[in-house]
């Protein structure tokens, strides 16, 4: 975790974070990523699955994407081998919605809890 706090100029800490189906029903725990430009997809996901600590059979039920304004780009077979570059994670519009961030695209295995419950109590936010 330590790696995380010292970002040199050509390395940048990229959002992973659970999804299925569609890009904004992501779920479970989010975690940050140290990304190098030039490193490949392969590396990356490597990386992802080691931190995931998943094993072959579970790892070939997942899907990566770069998700960019609610747009998952899943990284299919052929792209493993490009490196990742500026332009993958520069094209946004600053603010915290628009920035690309990698998606780890799996069925969510949680049951399913009730939308309204009478032992949760609201959450209010003041701005």
């Amino acid at each position: 975790m330590t790696e995380e706090l010292n970002v040199l100029p050509d390395e940048l800490i990229v959002q992973v974070a659970h999804f299925h189906k569609e890009a904004r029903s992501t779920f479970g725990i989010p975690f940050v990523m140290k990304i190098r430009y030039g490193e490949t997809w392969s590396t990356v996901k490597q990386r992802i699955q080691s931190r995931l600590g998943l094993n072959e059979k579970d790892w070939s039920k997942i899907r990566i994407a770069l998700v960019q304004q609610g747009t998952p780009k899943f990284i299919e077979k052929e792209d493993e081998d490009t490196p990742l570059k500026t332009e993958n994670f520069t094209n946004f519009s600053g603010t915290i919605q628009g920035r690309p961030w990698i998606g780890v695209e799996h069925v969510n295995k949680a049951p399913k809890r009730s939308r309204y419950s009478t032992l949760e109590k609201a959450i209010k936010i003041y701005n």
